[in-house]
């Protein structure tokens, strides 16, 4: 009653208006193009114009349901949806304003399946026919893989009916060999991987050539 005022009182935490949404990537195995797993990981990132902290996320394989929001991280494990082909997964994030950030959105394709085996390769010329300082070439037919195409074959020989051994892998259906070993029989065999780095099995082996 008598008009004293007293001290002011501490300031409050404060308000900050934030007006725009915040915007985020998502990037799955990397941002890799195949897998051949359902378990990938999503790799996350998020920031907001205004500096205000980024604090939760959500996720959907289809834009249309979305996981419970979960604290921020810049990594999560995810398992894509069964069936292979064509996969999607989109990522919201949400500021401590409480806005939520348009859909962040990846795509990879499963593929689970090795491609088939080549036919059996051959070695081009006749029996009898490349000395031991001779050249020759073993060549095979190409395959297909429907969803992530063929990236490479990997060639075998066989030494006078022995282990088989590596000989190179390559991205073509041919390979020149030299330096063989005089009145040695060699054989041949050939595989492919897929673009997902799935291989396939063995094919048969070639007839086989005996060096002169």
């Amino acid at each position: 009653g008598a008009g004293n005022w007293g001290a002011w009182s501490a300031a409050s935490d404060g308000l900050t208006i934030d007006l725009t949404d915040p915007a985020g990537t998502v990037l799955i195995n990397a941002d890799a193009p195949y897998t051949t797993s359902r378990a990938v990981t999503l790799s996350l990132s998020a920031t907001d114009a205004e500096g205000t902290p980024i604090t939760r996320m959500r996720f959907s394989h289809d834009d249309q349901t979305y996981t419970d929001p979960e604290p921020f991280a810049s990594e999560k494990a995810w398992t894509l949806t069964e069936g292979e082909g064509a996969k999607r997964v989109s990522g919201q994030f949400e500021n401590a304003a409480g806005r939520w950030s348009a859909d962040a959105t990846d795509t990879i394709t499963l593929d689970q399946t090795a491609p088939d085996a080549p036919p059996a390769p051959t070695e081009g010329v006749p029996d009898g026919e490349v000395d031991a300082d001779g050249t020759y070439t073993v060549t095979w037919e190409a395959v297909a893989d429907a969803l992530s195409g063929i990236q490479a074959y990997a060639l075998q020989e066989q030494v006078a009916d022995g282990a088989w051994e590596d000989v190179a892998t390559l991205p073509g259906t041919s390979v020149t060999l030299s330096d063989r070993r005089h009145a040695t029989l060699y054989r041949y065999r050939v595989r492919a991987q897929d673009g997902a780095g799935n291989w396939g099995a063995w094919s048969a082996a070639s007839d086989g050539l005996t060096i002169d």
